[in-house]
């Protein structure tokens, strides 16, 4: 069974995609043989014990995979130069594809923008369900904490930008109020002290913020002590 990930799926009745049998056996053989051969090159299947298929081209995979390279090229633009240096020209170079053909995947600055926010989201939600696999003991608090105050370099980078750019379209942050809406929902509901759950969540952010703004003035060792001891706070809440 194919397991590859996909961008868009429909269903589809194998009974309809499977030649039909022919009174001679080396026909049918044949036919099955190039049926067969035909959906492995176009596409990938996925079998439904039902009797219908999942059926994923693979030019949509190729396209989900050029979407997250342009994302990923757009974070490394903000990373090496800079939030001002965020365009459709810089982000294709670094990618190494035409102007034309990111603007296929993304109309507008606005878009990849939206999608750069996205691409961020599902960042922060990756990384939470890995430490959520590897602590399953943990409280949801601590697993939210832990994944606030781990943002990498390029992350704090892009959030500026986007920030910035929010300044002049305020939905652009719709997504990420959205997502906020859910952790701060999720937390709430599975803590027993939903008050000191909530206080914590938003000490968490608040440096998370002072971070992306290059405001925070704490040194290094006095904010690893600090995120220590709201994650011992947050196991027993």
């Amino acid at each position: 069974m194919c397991r590859q990930a996909f961008s868009s799926r429909h269903f589809v009745n194998t009974s309809l995609l499977a030649p039909k049998r022919c009174s001679s056996g080396s026909h049918a053989t044949l036919g099955r043989l190039l049926y067969c051969l035909l959906i492995s090159v176009s596409t990938t299947l996925l079998y439904h014990p039902d009797g219908k298929v999942i059926v994923c081209t693979r030019d949509k995979m190729r396209t989900k995979n050029k979407r997250t390279a342009i994302l990923d090229a757009a974070l490394e633009v903000v990373e090496e130069k800079g939030a001002s240096h965020l365009t459709i020209d810089a982000v294709a170079a670094q990618t190494g594809i035409s102007k034309g053909g990111l603007l296929y995947h993304f109309g507008s600055k606005q878009a990849l923008l939206a999608g750069m926010l996205e691409h961020l989201i599902d960042m922060n939600q990756h990384r939470t369900d890995q430490h959520r696999e590897a602590n399953p003991d943990g409280t949801m608090l601590s697993t939210m904490l832990h994944s606030s105050t781990s943002m990498s370099p390029r992350e704090r980078r892009a959030s500026l930008a986007l920030l910035a750019a929010s300044a002049e379209n305020s939905a652009l942050l719709d997504p990420a109020r959205d997502h906020f809406d859910k952790v701060f929902s999720e937390v709430i509901a599975a803590s027993h002290n939903q008050m000191e759950a909530q206080i914590l969540l938003l000490a968490s952010e608040g440096l998370r913020f002072l971070d992306v703004l290059s405001l925070n003035p704490m040194s290094q060792k006095r904010m690893t002590e600090i995120t220590k001891y709201m994650q011992t706070k947050a196991e027993g809440i």
